[in-house]
């Protein structure tokens, strides 16, 4: 009788203890996904990769602002554009300007909804197939130490 309660008070001692969080690791398809769609639509709006639109570089030269065209950069918007004035090739165009006349280009539209709509459940069955494979990567890459990274 009396292991009976202390086994029931240390049980709801248990539930009362916070868990700590656990960490869950940073997965690489996810990511893939997440640079796949945010691609897609950094060229759609501003007809720039996501690695030229965080840098500002094109073609090697960080120039924001001096591409005379609707290339629109993160420094650009920050307001580190080489020229002093508006976004792409006229002085009198405003980033609305800019943006409208580069989601207005043929099949700019259908390819950012496409591939937003689509990229998630297709990344989800290239998932669920390599399922078989992911498994056992993610244990070594686990074995191999790394607890902040997965498949």
């Amino acid at each position: 009788m009396i292991n009976l309660t202390l086994l029931r008070l240390n049980m709801a001692k248990r539930k009362l203890q916070k868990k700590t969080p656990r960490k869950s690791p940073v997965r690489l398809l996810n990511v893939a996904q997440g640079l796949l769609i945010g691609n897609v639509l950094l060229e759609g709006a501003f007809q720039t990769n996501v690695w030229e639109f965080m840098t500002g570089r094109r073609n090697g030269q960080f120039n924001p602002g001096g591409d005379d065209r609707g290339f629109i950069t993160l420094p650009e918007i920050l307001g580190f554009a080489n020229t002093p004035y508006g976004f792409g090739s006229k002085n009198t165009n405003s980033f609305q300007d800019v943006v409208k006349t580069n989601l207005m280009r043929k099949g700019t539209l259908p390819a950012m909804v496409g591939v937003t709509l689509l990229a998630p459940p297709a990344f989800r069955i290239v998932k669920r197939q390599l399922g078989p494979l992911i498994r056992p990567m993610n244990k070594a890459i686990k074995q191999a130490g790394i607890k902040e990274v997965a498949l």
